[in-house]
């Protein structure tokens, strides 16, 4: 894999474009704003006559005979799904409070006390964003086939105006034929096959970073989400290479120096930061080369040398493994490392949070790990991750109660009905599958962490109801998280491991906000105390 060119110089040819062909953008959405608004912000909605005397708003056919009248329920259209009020340009953005809320839950339910389990919110340019709450609507659509997942904007444009540097969008963001192509060539990844062969490094990489944590002089760790996310990028790093590259444990055997990788890890911060920063206010970054953009685009561009770099390195040597081996070297499209990170930090840290808020969960948990586990020093084996039922169960509660992925946007290839209202195709929907798994109707006390719940006998939780099928912590079907299996292991791999060397304890409550996602805010302060066996 070449290098990568010069920041400055991708960046002003991403410039030219943003100021040429992204202003036709711009001028044609204004035009469609304003006509959307003459017409009375509702898609120039059809006018329903009388028939015989009787309004015809809410029927598709009325037959009179013998004084009887025939009234059959009228479909009706997206424009008259309830929701805020619209303004013109701006949709709902200014008018709705859930859309400003950082408390997705509290918002989600006011939604639907308010409008009901379908709600239409509007966009920038007046586009129709329809909130699915109701879980029979969350099911319906989880069920169709042709789903597309919708690409990260900021990182599309970036690559789409870089075709030298990307043979493609990536798995997350491509469509179509070339999304196909790279899931048969990467389907591999999420085989047990390719990761339970990777356990005993896995562990080894959570031993040494356990390890950076031991040698803290004070029991109290305030830099704790910094120490995961260097786990999170060796684990990544090995994946990607079969090699392990030093963001943790022995510095003389890394493949770059320590400067290098504390680069990337302040590339990685970065490049999360500015991705957020996109998805929300106007997206003046489509029209002009803002603060957010540049921004995006030096730590996009600084976390590819690196792995540009490596990749280099390994090539000459031939001593490339893990997902570089198995795959075509130009079928590679360039890491999306910022979902995989994100998941498996929040998840860590959450299910931590939880499981020593409780003790009969905290003492649940150690009682089963001393039972796998000999020493706080035993090596997680494959054998251990078939005998922990328990500590699986405490990270699907997490996954339920508090995903970092709180809904799905899904959209639809061909007109779909939901409830009453008929969907045009490609009208983005958004699954509020966290509200959904929030409803006592569909968990037994729902807003109560309760793992036990996920023990099941017979394929069947002991505490009903249990519809395990609005839960979609991953996604929804083909388009679900390639990384699921790896980031999962990893999750119970690090959680067995810091619970049976160490006493887990918060000193403070967690601040979790919704940004796109639920995320964790720092600092996340924590006190270890090491166990004696």
């Amino acid at each position: 894999m070449a290098g990568t060119e010069k920041t400055s110089e991708k960046t002003n040819m991403c410039n030219v474009f943003l100021s040429f062909k992204s202003l036709l953008i711009f001028i044609y959405n204004i035009i469609y704003s304003l006509i959307s608004a003459l017409s009375g912000n509702q898609f120039m909605k059809p006018k329903f006559p009388l028939k015989n005397g009787i309004a015809f708003n809410n029927m598709v056919d009325v037959a009179a005979g013998n004084n009887n009248v025939i009234l059959t329920k009228r479909i009706k259209e997206v424009w008259e799904i309830p929701g805020p009020r619209p303004l013109p340009f701006f949709g709902t953005l200014l008018t709705s409070p859930a859309l400003k809320s950082s408390d997705l839950s509290t918002a989600n339910e006011e939604r639907q006390k308010q409008y009901g389990n379908i709600v239409k919110e509007e966009h920038f340019w007046n586009i129709p964003l329809i909130m699915v709450l109701g879980s029979e609507d969350i099911k319906k659509i989880a069920r169709v086939n042709s789903i597309i997942r919708p690409g990260m904007e900021i990182l599309t444009l970036y690559r789409s105006f870089n075709p030298n540097l990307y043979t493609s969008l990536g798995l997350v963001n491509s469509q179509g034929a070339m999304w196909k192509k790279l899931h048969q060539t990467f389907a591999f990844v999420t085989s047990m096959k390719f990761v339970r062969p990777m356990l005993p490094i896995f562990d080894e990489i959570t031993t040494d970073t356990l390890d950076i944590l031991s040698k803290n002089s004070s029991k109290t760790v305030e830099t704790f989400p910094q120490v995961l996310n260097k786990f999170i990028s060796e684990v990544s790093f090995y994946v990607a290479y079969g090699k392990r590259v030093g963001f943790v444990g022995n510095q003389n055997n890394a493949l770059l120096e320590a400067s290098k990788l504390a680069q990337f890890s302040n590339c990685h911060d970065t490049y999360w930061h500015a991705f957020h920063k996109s998805m929300y206010g106007f997206p003046w970054w489509k029209y002009v080369p803002t603060k957010v953009w540049k921004e995006f685009t030096v730590a996009e561009d600084g976390m590819m040398q690196t792995i540009a770099d490596i990749t280099d390195e390994l090539l000459k040597t031939e001593t490339a493994g893990g997902v570089l081996e198995l795959v075509e070297k130009d079928a590679i499209p360039r890491t999306d490392w910022s979902n995989r990170a994100c998941t498996v930090l929040h998840t860590l840290i959450v299910t931590l949070y939880w499981i020593s808020k409780y003790e009969h969960v905290y003492n649940r948990v150690l009682e089963e790990l001393k039972q796998v586990l000999l020493t706080k020093d035993s090596p997680f084996t494959d054998e251990v991750m078939d005998q922990i039922p328990y500590l699986k169960a405490c990270v699907m509660e997490t996954y339920r109660i508090c995903p970092v992925a709180c809904n799905v946007a899904r959209l639809v290839d061909h007109e779909i009905q939901i409830g009453d209202y008929k969907i045009p195709p490609f009208t983005p929907l958004i699954l509020q599958t966290w509200h959904a798994c929030l409803q006592d109707s569909n968990f037994y006390q729902a807003k109560e962490y309760l793992p036990e719940r996920w023990l099941l006998k017979n394929g069947v939780s002991p505490f009903q109801p249990h519809d395990r099928q609005v839960m979609h912590n991953f996604g929804i079907g083909a388009r679900a998280c390639p990384g699921r299996r790896i980031a999962s292991d990893l999750i119970h791999i690090f959680l067995a491991k810091i619970l049976r060397k160490f006493t887990v304890k918060f000193p403070q409550n967690l601040d979790i906000r919704y940004e796109w996602l639920l995320v964790v805010k720092e600092p996340v302060v924590i006190e270890l105390k090491e166990h004696d066996l």
